[in-house]
């Protein structure tokens, strides 16, 4: 269990995760793994566990709320071709010894950096849709982040976000992909090793937490655009990311 403090600070971090994705589509999980690891109050692993329990809520409440208008034909490919990457995520997770640890850290912090960079962007949408060959092909990639990290998103965010297709489509279509591709990544973690009880006790008590801010973000979203939401979430994470990179590099 978590000190008091630190305790705090995690539900904070997950509150404002929730709100993100609730109103955007996406950033629960990098928000939440990216500020643990910052502040250093959960585990790279153990955030990623947590993440992926709460992810269930999060976008089922989000889903539920909107009406669930999902673009089926991009989301059934791709979710298939991600899982035996995000197995092959889960592996290499598993098999980090304590000393690798920070070495995860940095990678980590560069894989934020990156991806913020590229989402800060405000991409333009393409004439027509992409294939869903392109779709399974990036969801074939994405996995590895997916089982590392929990942080499936960015590769696939910018994707959609590029397509001519209605905002709120995006927005369900991601939802609908953070769940299925969290159901498998769960499945696969049962399926290894079990879950820590420490990782569930941590999801339980983030629950009510999940739900408050996932419904204040569909009832109450902030007073600006979506996409200046979805910048100033992203130029948060990438100073995250510079900080963990930093602080890995100065450790060792």
């Amino acid at each position: 269990m978590l000190p008091i403090w630190d305790q705090v600070v995690f539900l904070c971090v997950v509150a404002f995760g929730c709100y993100t994705q609730a109103i955007t589509g996406f950033a629960l999980g990098l928000i939440v793994i990216a500020l643990s690891a910052l502040f250093g109050v959960m585990s790279i692993e153990m955030s990623s566990i947590v993440v992926t329990m709460i992810t269930l809520v999060n976008a089922s409440i989000a889903l539920w709320r909107s009406g669930c208008t999902v673009r089926w034909s991009r989301v059934i490919p791709l979710s298939l071709a991600s899982a035996p990457t995000i197995y092959l995520g889960l592996l290499l997770l598993g098999e980090m010894t304590v000393a690798s640890q920070e070495l995860l850290r940095i990678l980590l912090g560069a894989t934020i950096v990156g991806c913020s960079l590229m989402l800060v962007l405000n991409p333009k949408p393409l004439p027509r849709e992409s294939s869903r060959t392109s779709f399974g092909v990036l969801g074939f990639v994405s996995g590895i982040l997916g089982g590392l990290f929990t942080a499936y998103g960015p590769p696939i965010i910018f994707q959609f976000y590029r397509q001519p297709l209605p905002l709120p489509i995006i927005r369900d279509s991601l939802l609908m992909i953070f769940l299925l591709l969290s159901i498998e990544r769960f499945g696969f973690l049962v399926l290894q090793d079990g879950l820590p009880l420490d990782a569930m006790f941590q999801a339980a008590l983030a629950v009510p937490v999940t739900l408050a801010f996932t419904l204040l973000g569909g009832r109450l979203p902030p007073p600006m655009s979506e996409a200046a939401m979805r910048r100033a979430a992203f130029i948060l994470l990438m100073l995250a990311g510079l900080a963990i990179m930093g602080l890995s590099i100065l450790a060792e």
